[in-house]
């Protein structure tokens, strides 16, 4: 198992949410940018007060609410260089459509944004906005649950390093290459998202992009929920959330 776990071999990469450069498309179509000068304002506000307006308009599916389902739905969209909101897509389900369908239908009927701006010229902006469902008593609970920053004035750091080379070591010190997986030849690479909250401590774990295999991901995952806490990002001087994404390759 020794040799195994020698010739374990990951990418640590950490990027912001989505990603931290512009994502190609084809000459004959804009790019999405998720990093830009000018950030896109909602009614003179930040995400935050995007999130407040999704927690004022959700309405918990009557048929969900009865069966006692709860949930988190995390939504993908594009803010338009017109302001518009588009592409609004599931990132990752909640596991029930009528969450799913909720969440989708607050979203695409967001008012328009201040588009964000790169070199003074508006531009696509990509967010990531996780809603959720959640029952607390006879009190029910549907917002978007963490609103967190692509970038900050300063970052999260771990183990006072802050570039990923020191959290990707202390990854690779906790891998486990699964066993059934290695008698069985699996591989593969998982793109998981997270957040580092204001209190440091490393939350809102999901799959971005699955391996295709379940064996690997839940060890991604299962590394990933282990993590020390880190030292959380600063923004306006005060602590905020983060959202990374984080790729992890299992090859033998």
């Amino acid at each position: 198992m020794k040799n195994f776990t020698r010739s374990l071999m990951f990418v640590a990469v950490l990027l912001f949410c989505v990603t931290n450069c512009k994502q190609k498309q084809s000459d004959k179509e804009p790019e999405n940018y998720s990093t830009v000068e000018e950030k896109p304002m909602f009614n003179g506000g930040d995400a935050s007060k995007f999130a407040t307006w999704v927690f004022g308009q959700i309405k918990y599916p009557e048929e969900a609410y009865k069966e006692g389902v709860q949930g988190r739905v995390t939504l993908q969209f594009v803010i338009s260089k017109k302001g518009d909101v588009k592409d609004v897509k599931v990132a990752r389900s909640s596991g029930n459509e009528l969450l799913d369908n909720e969440a989708l239908r607050v979203v695409s009927m967001s008012p328009a944004w201040t588009p964000g701006k790169v070199e003074g010229k508006p531009v696509d902006v990509m967010f990531t906005i996780p809603v959720v469902f959640k029952h607390e008593g006879e009190k029910t609970e549907a917002a978007g649950a963490t609103v967190a920053f692509s970038e900050v004035e300063k970052k999260p750091t771990f183990k006072g390093c802050n570039s990923g080379q020191e959290f990707g070591k202390w990854v690779f010190s906790q891998l486990k290459y699964p066993e059934e997986a290695v008698k069985n030849q699996i591989q593969g690479r998982v793109i998981l998202q997270f957040t580092i909250a204001k209190d440091g401590n490393v939350k809102d774990i999901t799959v971005a992009r699955s391996s295709g295999s379940k064996i690997l991901d839940d060890e991604a995952v299962r590394i990933m929920s282990m993590s020390p806490q880190w030292e959380p990002g600063i923004q306006n001087g005060e602590p905020v959330n983060v959202r990374f994404t984080f790729p992890i390759v299992f090859k033998l």
